[in-house]
């Protein structure tokens, strides 16, 4: 029986396009960086655990690759983020195959929005 309940949320993020090693030139990036937060505390704020998180994270990113949202160094502030939120812990390695089902995800998700 558990005796302790803990929750885990996000009050506030500002990361901006440079905290998240955007592509500062590009115009849009501002709002990009605002949709990663709020993507991020949306998720962290609704009991995702630390890999649902990071992997809805993969695909959203994903989706803002014109912004160089799916470089690496993004990914290594979502690490950051994720360690800040959840604790720290060995990230699972993401696989091509990760990148195909997400990126196959994501153009069915834009499907169904339509």
């Amino acid at each position: 029986m558990r005796k302790v309940t803990l929750s885990t949320r996000v009050h506030s993020i500002e990361l901006n396009a440079h905290d998240w090693e955007l592509f500062a030139d590009k115009p849009g990036v501002d709002a990009a960086a605002e949709a990663l937060n709020e993507r991020f505390k949306e998720l962290v704020n609704s009991g995702a655990t630390r890999r649902e998180t990071d992997r809805a994270m993969f695909v959203f990113m994903g989706k803002l690759g014109q912004f160089g949202a799916c470089d690496s160094e993004p990914g290594w502030v979502l690490d950051d983020l994720l360690d800040t939120v959840y604790g720290t812990e060995k990230r699972e390695s993401v696989t091509a195959n990760d990148f195909v089902n997400s990126v196959f995800y994501a153009e069915n998700f834009n499907r169904a929005e339509e």
